[in-house]
């Protein structure tokens, strides 16, 4: 079985080399976008009185991450230290880091351990401590101390890591796989409404055309024409006279 590139899994070594000497700022922000994209970016640093101000603070990672990685050092005045920032395949990001994607959930892990020694980060070295991981989905649970927020999970309280590792579950945003079965149930449902309906009208018995009852007509007859009047002829008597 191949090794994890040593590159993102370097980011939590880095962070136990530098929390073992104290007075340490470990801030870890972690956004998960896909399986080949996730981005993890560390700001490392120490107390401004126990600095070296002869020491790079970007070389504290003794070039262990990519040098695809960036590095950006900076002084706030309070602390010294550098930024790191690389982007890698989850598959790659070690031990001490993991991100898992299963069943439509991605699985977050910090241990906060060295990947090789396996010691774990004395939480009493921490001075500024923050891990902040983003889904791509909502999440779904955190332990310890992780404060929800839609999509981000965020441990502020060092003590956390006593319970041996930070653990958070969010949604990979597809939500297909959550819908896809009421969808599917939907549809079923539907098809059985349509089939059945065009069983009951196909077999149902069909009614008798009612007849047609036209209301009553009243007949309206031509007034009536009397006959035309016959002529008076006046009879005329011929006497004959006497006869022989």
């Amino acid at each position: 079985m191949p090794r994890p590139p040593r590159g993102l899994a370097a980011i939590v070594v880095v962070g136990v080399l530098l929390a073992l000497s104290g007075c340490v700022r470990l801030r870890t922000d972690v956004v998960i976008r896909s399986d080949d994209q996730v981005t993890v970016s560390v700001d490392l640093g120490t107390l401004r009185q126990y600095a070296n101000p002869a020491a790079e603070p970007c070389q504290a990672d003794a070039g262990l991450l990519p040098t695809t990685a960036t590095r950006r050092p900076y002084d706030d005045g309070t602390y010294v230290g550098c930024v790191i920032t690389a982007t890698g395949p989850a598959a790659a990001l070690g031990r001490g880091l993991s991100v898992v994607h299963a069943d439509g959930h991605y699985t977050f892990r910090f241990t906060g351990a060295d990947p090789n020694s396996g010691g774990p980060i004395d939480p009493g070295t921490l001075t500024d401590f923050q891990v902040r991981v983003t889904f791509p989905g909502k999440v779904v649970s955190a332990n310890g101390s992780g404060v929800i927020d839609g999509t981000r999970v965020t441990w502020s309280d060092a003590t956390a890591l006593a319970d041996g590792e930070l653990v958070a579950v969010g949604e990979d945003g597809d939500g297909w796989h959550t819908v896809l079965p009421w969808l599917v149930g939907a549809v079923v449902v539907l098809l059985v409404l349509v089939v059945g309906l065009g069983i009951y009208l196909k077999v149902r018995p069909r009614p008798t055309p009612a007849l047609r009852v036209l209301p009553p007509r009243t007949l309206v007859l031509p007034p009536a024409v009397p006959p035309p009047a016959e002529p008076l002829i006046a009879a005329t008597r011929i006497d004959p006279g006497p006869q022989d």
